[in-house]
């Protein structure tokens, strides 16, 4: 899959941002950085919930199988750092 995505990226397809939105990438940059949900909801002002939507919404857009996952993809597509 990340090959395929790669591919998308090199042609112009699809871009990475594109694919996630702001908040995805914001929560999973906060989760990558070691954040819990609960202390990234507070800080953003969101429920834990929504916290955990977003990571969710963005682990599935990256087919991914867990936010570790997620994360190590959006690095490789310099979505995060």
């Amino acid at each position: 899959m990340v090959m395929r995505e790669a591919l998308r990226l090199a042609f112009g397809v699809i871009s990475a941002t594109d694919m996630l939105n702001e908040r995805e990438i914001e929560c999973l940059q906060m989760v990558g950085n070691g954040m819990k949900s609960e202390a990234i909801g507070e800080q953003l002002k969101l429920s834990v919930h929504t916290v955990n939507a977003y990571l969710g919404s963005a682990t599935t857009k990256l087919d991914a199988v867990n936010r570790i996952q997620a994360i190590a993809k959006a690095i490789r597509l310099g979505v995060i750092a």
